[in-house]
């Protein structure tokens, strides 16, 4: 008989197997919440609880996860070639291929209110990479929600547009993996019957032979490749039509009726329980903006081409430009039809929604206050996984300087005493930061002396002392071979060493494109210096943030090194 103790102990097992159970039942259905007791202006606002309520949880977002080329490979098709028209998208939504107008027109939020920045397809490929996700994740959504009973799914309502641009994604899909079988045949079949004439062949000819017939299958091979290459960009012309139809969805009654809006809903989910914030999901909303924007250039650029190539059956291709409808008005009406504010009498569409939802959420991110995450104890900075003691960060840089300042002058300047590099007296030194001549910095104020000429010291020593000659010189007087490559890779080191030196020592820390855009003299194109001398110290002028490129507002951020750092620089 099991005692009081084993008796309790399995009793509370059960009991626990039992509330984990109810747990996840409770967090398997989605339910819509009590404002009294849960508030949250967020949720309320996005509505996506409403929409999705009663819908299972872990089911609905199986609609979004990344698609499984073996299991999946239709949609895997449809993933690839998405990838595929957003690079060639960025390659044609430039002003050299659709003019400045066009991404003046295409940037518009409100048809009637000029915008002040022409739309910018460039992005950093993490950037790229996280957008393009965005997409393909609401791109899965709905096929695999069509796929499924409609009481599984969110209720959202496809147009007739919307249903024949998708099957005609699937039909083209669909054909393109029958050819591809084919294909796929006629090379098992190929080989077999190779296989068959080498084991037949007897004599060293026949041999040869069989060896010319593999080439001949190779160039086959690079054909299969480039017809393979056509299909796909057949599928890829079908996708954007199908994004477009997406965006081009009159809200007429609920905005959960639009296929984009629903699938934004299910991204929401976080996980098995909660939801995401305004702080984390407005980058969403920013993915679709930017690449429905995009894919707006890319249409109107197919749409052109395509009227081109049909005018050219009856005319010359200057005649059919000419008559072909221009950039301009084809991104004109697509904008007016479906990427901007509601006006004249028109529905909203799935975009007026995610711009007003994102401006709501960009005025809660900018309002929160930030989680406190370092904390300072004494000597140490303690950060989530993270215990660092500044006696460690001085010793790194200590350690740092010491290896730059050793490839500076042993390296670099070729001197084994630093007694031997012309002194720099700091003190009297000045700048003059308004002088805009071109190539000029402070090296050229006249008013500075050097002990030594500044820009031929190494190359006048180089051709003095003996030791220099034999390093770099043969006996011919030319520049030995893998010297300068050698050379080339100390100046290399030393730029990192310097790189994170200044990183660690200037202040806060500068974004990478601010550092590595450092200039030590004028240049025609970026103007002013940012490298400048006041006080003995030298100062660096950060000329550039986050968000020049769509909005050209330069912020100047002035920041100081310390003396050793400075010296190195």
């Amino acid at each position: 008989m099991a005692s009081r103790t084993d008796q309790f102990k399995a009793a509370k097992k059960e009991m626990q197997r039992a509330f984990e159970k109810a747990e996840a039942e409770e967090n398997r259905k989605i339910k819509e919440t009590d404002e009294a007791k849960e508030p949250s202006p967020w949720l309320r606002r996005v509505g996506c609880i409403p929409h999705l309520a009663g819908v299972d949880r872990k089911g609905v977002r199986e609609f979004v996860e990344p698609v499984d080329e073996k299991e999946e490979p239709h949609l895997a098709i449809m993933c690839t070639a998405f990838e595929w028209l957003i690079q060639d998208a960025q390659h044609y939504a430039v002003r050299d291929v659709v003019g400045i107008h066009t991404l003046f027109e295409a940037n518009k939020k409100e048809v009637e209110k000029e915008t002040n920045m022409p739309f910018d397809s460039w992005m950093d490929i993490t950037t790229i990479e996280r957008y393009v996700e965005v997409w393909k994740q609401l791109l899965l959504f709905v096929f695999r929600a069509e796929d499924d009973e409609a009481e599984f799914r969110p209720l959202y309502v496809l147009t007739e547009a919307q249903q024949s641009a998708m099957q005609t994604v699937r039909d083209k899909i669909g054909a393109f993996q029958e050819w591809k079988q084919e294909q796929e045949k006629s090379a098992e079949s190929r080989d077999r019957d190779e296989d068959e004439g080498f084991n037949d062949g007897e004599d060293e000819e026949e041999v040869e032979v069989y060896e010319g017939a593999g080439e001949e299958v190779d160039e086959g091979f690079e054909d299969e490749m480039s017809e393979e290459t056509k299909w796909m960009r057949q599928i890829q012309r079908e996708v954007l039509r199908f994004c477009i139809t997406l965006l081009d969805h009159p809200l007429q009654d609920s905005e959960y009726q639009s296929p984009i809006i629903s699938g934004l809903a299910v991204l929401m989910i976080k996980g098995d329980k909660g939801w995401h914030d305004a702080e984390d999901f407005t980058t969403k909303y920013s993915a679709v903006i930017k690449l429905a924007q995009l894919m707006v250039v890319q249409e109107a650029y197919e749409q052109r081409q395509e009227q081109i190539r049909t005018y050219q059956s009856e005319m010359t291709e200057v005649e059919a430009r000419k008559k072909a409808t221009s950039y301009y008005r084809l991104v004109k009406q697509f904008v007016a039809q479906f990427t901007t504010m509601a006006h004249g009498g028109r529905d909203p569409t799935p975009m007026q929604w995610i711009y007003q939802t994102r401006s709501y959420g960009f005025k809660i991110r900018y309002t929160t206050p930030a989680a406190g995450k370092i904390q300072w104890i004494r000597d140490e900075v303690l950060y989530p996984g993270t215990r660092v003691q500044m006696s460690q960060l001085r010793s790194m840089v200590h350690g740092l300087i010491g290896e730059a300042r050793d490839e500076l002058f042993r390296k670099l300047m070729v001197v084994t005493d630093e007694g031997g590099v012309p002194s720099i007296d700091w003190d009297n030194t000045v700048d003059q930061p308004s002088e805009t001549k071109v190539g000029w910095s402070f090296l050229d104020d006249e008013r500075n002396k050097f002990g030594a000429h500044k820009e031929w010291w190494l190359f006048e020593r180089i051709y003095q002392e003996q030791a220099l000659r034999e390093q770099f010189l043969d006996d011919d007087g030319l520049l030995k071979p893998g010297a300068g490559e050698a050379y080339q890779r100390h100046v290399e080191r030393f730029l990192e060493l310097l790189l994170i030196l200044i990183h660690l020592c200037a202040g806060q820390p500068s974004r990478a494109t601010e550092i590595l855009g450092l200039r030590w003299k004028n240049t025609a194109n970026g103007g002013v210096r940012n490298v400048i001398i006041e006080n003995g110290l030298v100062g660096l002028v950060g000329q550039y943030h986050k968000g020049y490129r769509s909005s050209s507002n330069i912020k100047i951020i002035h920041r100081y090194l310390p003396k050793e750092v400075g010296e190195l620089l």
